[in-house]
């Protein structure tokens, strides 16, 4: 976590430096595009160029979360576009490059619809109704980075939105803005709750892996209802990509729930030695997206949806909404799990100022 603020400050020193307030857009494949046009024309790339690459904020960002190896990216970079390479049997990263130079003309071609005004305005009309009134403010808006990210994916990290640019051109054809909005949701949830609602500094270890880690499901449970609607249906370019994603959604989720209840029970009397890596990877599947959209979708189906929307920056009115609004079929805590969030909502979370 530390390290991963420490890469985004830089990177916001980085983009203060391209423009003196924080840009709307970004966009890094220009770098991407000189490195493969002059490996296409049979020419080593000069140190310099590939550290345009590595150097920028973006590429700092990449390397230093371990989304691309250095290494790797210029052995992928090489096979995939000097004239005679092998491309037989690839990689998984070496195969993501060749799908970028299969669609370079297209790719080049939709990129700067991307960073259109619409985009923006798409963004804030799929965002707004799923964030309260008080958040909902286009100077908490993200900048919007695009660039090579070695797999089809999207983030959000503080006030960025980072989305791989293959992904990004995908979905902007099919419906601009939505995917945007889902992970502005979580930049400006995400900068709330840390900034102002979740007092850290009185927490103990084992409350802030439960707070961030509850915080990952929740948001990921509202920001599914913004697109996941959409993306989900079988017209959507990411369709088939997605849809297993969420295979055997009901049943994981009660199974989710039904673990983290036994490990709440255990944290309401004792101290549990438990890592956030140990949380995420053993109370939730595919990111927090299992359970995170079922309890949410849930609570709305319960009518409470504004309600939570009110408090869409606290996972602990979440978790305890939930516990409202589902019936014992559709996995409930218990209620010494239940008075155990109560403790800490009423511990560590700031009303609202």
């Amino acid at each position: 976590m530390k390290i991963i603020l420490l890469l985004s400050t830089a990177l916001l020193l980085h983009l203060s430096a391209v423009s003196r307030q924080q840009p709307a857009f970004y966009n890094t494949t220009g770098h991407y595009w000189q490195l493969a046009d002059t490996l296409q024309a049979g020419r080593k790339p000069s140190s310099a160029l590939w550290h345009t690459w590595f150097d920028d904020g973006i590429g700092r960002w990449l390397t230093g979360t371990g989304h691309i190896d250095s290494v790797t990216f210029v052995q992928d970079m090489f096979r995939i576009y000097m004239p005679g390479s092998d491309t037989g049997t690839l990689s998984e990263s070496a195969a993501y490059h060749l799908e970028y130079r299969k669609k370079a003309a297209w790719i080049k071609a939709t990129a700067p619809g991307l960073e259109q005004p619409a985009v923006r305005t798409a963004m804030k009309k799929a965002l707004y109704p799923c964030l309260p009134p008080r958040l909902r403010q286009d100077t908490l808006l993200p900048t919007l980075v695009y660039t090579f990210m070695g797999f089809s994916d999207a983030t959000s990290v503080q006030q960025f939105v980072i989305m791989d640019m293959l992904l990004a051109c995908q979905l902007h054809t099919y419906a601009p803005g939505l995917l945007a909005a889902h992970e502005a949701f979580h930049s400006i949830t995400g900068r709330s709750f840390h900034g102002s609602r979740f007092n850290a500094t009185i927490a103990t270890p084992q409350e802030q892996y439960l707070l961030l880690f509850l915080s990952n499901v929740s948001q990921e449970g509202i920001a599914d209802q913004i697109d996941k609607p959409v993306l989900l249906q079988r017209s959507s370019p990411v369709y088939d990509a997605w849809q297993d994603l969420y295979h055997d959604e009901a049943r994981q989720s009660r199974q989710c729930i039904r673990q983290l209840d036994s490990l709440l029970q255990q944290a309401a009397t004792h101290t549990i030695d438990i890592s956030y890596q140990d949380l995420f990877n053993g109370y939730a599947v595919n990111g927090g997206h299992i359970p995170g959209r079922y309890m949410c979708s849930i609570i709305r189906q319960s009518g409470r949806w504004q309600e939570l929307l009110q408090q869409a920056d606290d996972p602990l009115a979440f978790m305890l909404l939930y516990q409202r609004a589902a019936s014992r079929e559709q996995g409930k805590f218990s209620k010494e799990s239940a008075a155990y969030l109560q403790r800490l909502q009423q511990k560590l979370i700031l009303p609202v100022k």
